[in-house]
């Protein structure tokens, strides 16, 4: 019972990765022109 445990707390650690990258993709591919603009604006910004 100890292996399957381990066996599922490791599935859904991938599951949870892989949720995780395809959120960052989605989120950076809505945010590319506002990401760029921002940085373009945040490195102009002098401290």
């Amino acid at each position: 019972m100890f292996p399957l445990d381990v066996r599922t707390a490791v599935l859904l650690a991938l599951l949870a990765l892989v949720l995780s990258a395809l959120a960052l993709q989605r989120y950076h591919r809505q945010r590319r022109g506002a990401q760029a603009s921002a940085g373009a604006a945040l490195g102009s910004k002098p401290n």
